[in-house]
């Protein structure tokens, strides 16, 4: 699962390394497998933008680091709006 405060980089690198580490020992996992294990283990916050993409693209065409590389820059995007959002600003945190 993807931690909360976690980025997306953060997220890929954590990621990967279990994948390359499971690799190693024997496992193998289809790009299919890898998408919807990673699209399953985004927080919340993504639940919206996951279900859009399942929607509107083919999930046994899209390669799993295609994936990343469409999550990492929303997530900059989501980063830099939370900082300008006053309103953002004035919410008790958890």
């Amino acid at each position: 699962k993807m931690k909360d405060g976690e980025t997306m980089a953060e997220f890929d690198e954590r990621f990967s390394a279990v994948v390359k580490e499971l690799t190693s020992l024997g496992k193998e996992y289809s790009n299919r497998e890898l998408t919807l294990k990673v699209m399953r283990a985004l927080s919340r916050e993504w639940d919206v933008k996951m279900m859009s993409m399942r929607e509107s693209k083919d999930l046994n065409k899209l390669e799993f680091h295609d994936l990343l590389q469409i999550l990492k820059p929303m997530s900059l995007i989501w980063k830099q709006d939370l900082k300008l959002d006053p309103q953002h600003l004035n919410q008790p945190k958890h």
